[in-house]
């Protein structure tokens, strides 16, 4: 597993980005990446200035989830899209019923038509009063 600097270098044709991978790993130049979420995303370590970077194409987003493994160390999760890490033993996910009828929320909906119903009551009481507003925009003498 490779953690990424949050930044990218610049590149200068914009059909790449490259990510400084953190000292140390032994990973090789040209070794070949994919991502674990959408294993049509390819990736692969350069070696530039004496540092080792993973290339990835300019096409994906620079705001993007990512996990990039080595391609040989991931294999296909059974029944599902992904990767997970080669010989991992995870269970089966638990399968959800998605048809589950949405909430009613008879109270919120209670609240709004009372609420509704106490502003027009106080409308209606208040309808034959006498008293207005009005808007004053300078002093009057009172008469």
């Amino acid at each position: 597993l490779v953690v990424l600097k949050f930044t990218a270098n610049p590149s200068a044709d914009d059909s790449s980005a490259e990510y400084d991978l953190p000292e140390g790993l032994a990973y090789k130049e040209g070794q070949a990446f994919v991502d674990m979420l959408s294993p049509s995303r390819m990736a692969m370590v350069v070696r530039k200035d004496g540092r080792l970077s993973l290339l990835l194409p300019a096409v994906m987003k620079r705001s993007n989830v990512a996990i990039f493994a080595p391609n040989d160390e991931v294999e296909p999760d059974i029944g599902s899209d992904w990767l997970v890490c080669e010989g991992s033993d995870l269970p089966a996910l638990p399968q959800f019923d998605c048809d589950v009828a949405a909430e009613k929320l008879y109270l919120t909906w209670g609240g709004f038509t009372l609420a509704t119903l106490l502003v027009f009551g106080v409308l209606l009481c208040n309808c034959q009063s006498s008293i207005y507003l009005s808007v004053v925009r300078e002093a009057t003498k009172p008469t």
